[in-house]
């Protein structure tokens, strides 16, 4: 029964997320274009408002079963899940707009402001729905980064990492299911240059690892444990939440075929960080 009552009060408070993060969004929205006269075409339908709703939910439902396992500063907190939320779905738009310009016809800066006005948002109602009240302000003593040179070679490993997991993964996915897609140009896909990419995957890369840095600094558990948390999560809010709003839009298989690139890219992404930067 106490299970139960958990998780139903975690799945009440994600749909409240969900519905702040609709408003958040279409009012973000409706400044931007007042401010920079860039104006989207109009798409907006109920499935639209549903899946903006979904990938609210999503992330207020993941993020907020571990908002509780920490134990720190209000303050800490909510820079911890803002670099989780921000960074990742900051990422993400960096590729969609390689990717897929067509779709995001707004300029990339317009959309990185977005992005950092809705995470400010979000971030802070995980903080006022799933933190505890009273928290007493705690560091992780047991996690030692070494010293500052140390601490950014093995950043730079796991940024590394990350593109190594991209192109392998990424171009597996892409002889088995979305080469197609691409070169017929369907659902407004584009193969950008070889060099626009590298590009892009090294501003993304210290971007995702970034986005675990507070989170994995912050939290006190067994490490293994921690390895699957951490590549889940970056999982869930690199992967996941945008996907879900490709659901109905795009063919099953590409959906199907993107969440297991990015599941194998961002999980081990996640898992490298805390086995190279986490010690205890």
């Amino acid at each position: 029964m106490d299970t139960v009552n958990k998780y139903s009060s975690i799945i009440l408070k994600s749909f409240v997320i969900g519905l702040v993060y609709i408003i958040t969004i279409i009012f973000i929205g409706v400044i931007s274009a007042l401010i920079t006269n860039e104006i989207p075409e109009n798409n907006a339908s109920r499935y639209t408002f549903l899946m903006l709703f979904l990938s609210g939910s999503l992330i207020g439902f993941f993020l907020g079963q571990l908002a509780p396992l920490i134990n720190t500063s209000r303050v800490r907190h909510f820079f911890i899940w803002f670099s989780v939320i921000f960074f990742n779905m900051g990422s993400v738009v960096l590729e969609g707009k390689i990717f897929s310009p067509a779709l995001v016809p707004i300029s990339l800066t317009t959309l990185l402001i977005q992005q950092l006005f809705i995470s400010i948002i979000v971030s802070f109602m995980i903080l006022k729905l799933f933190t505890k009240k009273k928290v007493t302000t705690h560091i992780n003593n047991n996690i030692i980064f070494g010293d500052a040179k140390s601490y950014l070679i093995k950043f730079l490993l796991v940024c590394f990492g990350y593109i190594i997991f991209y192109y392998i993964f990424g171009y597996i996915n892409f002889k088995l299911v979305t080469e197609p897609y691409y070169h017929s140009q369907a659902f407004n896909l584009s193969i950008p240059s070889a060099s626009t990419v590298i590009i892009f995957q090294f501003l993304r890369a210290p971007l995702i690892v970034l986005s675990v840095i507070l989170f994995i600094s912050s939290i006190n558990i067994e490490k293994r444990k921690l390895i699957v948390i951490t590549g889940l999560m970056l999982f869930w809010i690199g992967g996941i939440v945008p996907l879900s709003m490709q659901i109905l839009s795009l063919p099953l298989i590409l959906v199907v075929g993107s969440a297991v690139e990015i599941f194998f890219q961002n999980f081990l992404t996640g898992a490298l960080a805390v086995i190279l930067l986490y010690k205890n």
